[in-house]
């Protein structure tokens, strides 16, 4: 496998994942009433962007640069979330005036679910110097974000101000259509017009795509992006790169096994990420996209038999070498 130093740069919301079963639905929108309601779950850090760049930076294992755009709190799950992260993945922003924000997702006794993204501390991100001579050092960055960094107040300026800067320097913009479901269809129309570059690469699941083409902007966004990668849930997933298209079957993984079903595509794109940028962008092919689908489609699988959203480094690690030494086995 040629082998090739790339720069990955995300900018997405660091946030408290609070994900479980609670014993009474809320009845108020605040955070504090939220908190209180799901005291009893375990807090995790999250986030659809951040857990996208943890998978592809421990499968990566330092090939290329990667780095987190996003802020948390001055407190103890600041703390924390930066902790967790380390170094590897640079030095997050903190805000002195609002707290780490949380995402909600509960199932209550009814069977019904509860979602809530409280941005808090992320809205006050700000896109700085230091930043932009990152992306500046060097021609041929990726730089990824995702819709619901999009819907946060003040986060579309920053994100605007970012790809200017990846335009100008040759870079690659790779759109995660996360939190898209929760848009009106004048709200997506607006959203992509104010875009001043277009998505190159796109991931999503089926119902995000849906929304794109229920807003007639499949042919103009879908179309004219070189790759876009739509996943099925246990029926596979879709690769569209360069105007072909490939299905990659599915995973099998026993009903009695699966403990989770969230975080799966964030592990997914973050997997396929880590084997697509081993190459440069004129040395992908069909061939390529596919063996990153299949080991996308390993690793999420995995995913399900966990009980938290996000896999640990040494478990992705695992993973990478597992499937690597039964490619090995088959070859």
């Amino acid at each position: 496998m040629r082998s090739c130093e790339n720069r990955l740069f995300c900018l997405g919301l660091a946030l408290i994942d609070r994900i479980g079963e609670v014993s009474e639905s809320p009845k108020e929108e605040s955070r504090e009433h939220f908190l209180n309601v799901s005291r009893e779950i375990k807090p995790n850090y999250g986030g659809v962007v951040p857990n996208v760049l943890v998978a592809f930076e421990a499968i990566d294992a330092g090939r290329s640069k990667a780095r987190l755009f996003a802020c948390v709190g001055n407190d103890k799950e600041g703390t924390g979330y930066q902790k967790e992260l380390s170094s590897r993945l640079g030095k997050l922003q903190v805000s002195t005036a609002k707290p780490t924000g949380t995402h909600f997702y509960l199932k209550v006794p009814s069977g019904d679910y509860f979602w809530r993204v409280f941005p808090e501390a992320a809205e006050d991100f700000i896109f700085d110097r230091e930043q932009k001579q990152e992306i500046e050092y060097k021609e041929g960055a990726y730089f990824l974000t995702d819709i619901n960094a999009y819907r946060v107040q003040g986060l579309p300026f920053q994100i605007s101000q970012a790809l200017k800067v990846i335009e100008i320097h040759k870079g690659e913009f790779m759109l995660n259509l996360a939190g898209i479901t929760g848009l009106t269809n004048q709200e997506i129309k607006a959203l992509f017009a104010s875009m001043p570059v277009s998505p190159q690469i796109i991931f999503g699941n089926k119902f995000e795509f849906n929304k794109i083409r229920n807003v007639s902007l499949d042919n103009l966004i879908i179309s004219n992006a070189l790759l876009s990668v739509k996943t099925l849930g246990e029926k596979g997933s879709i690769v569209r790169f360069s105007g072909e298209e490939i299905f990659i079957p599915p995973v099998f993984v026993p009903p009695k096994d699966i403990l989770n079903e969230i975080g799966c595509g964030d592990s997914y794109m973050g997997a396929f990420l880590s084997q697509l940028l081993r190459y440069s962008s004129k040395e992908w092919d069909l061939e390529i996209m596919e063996e990153a689908a299949k080991f996308s489609s390993y690793v999420a699988a995995e995913t399900l038999k966990t009980s938290e959203p996000r896999l640990g480094r040494k478990r992705l690690q695992r993973i990478f070498e597992e499937y690597s030494s039964h490619k090995s086995n088959l070859s």
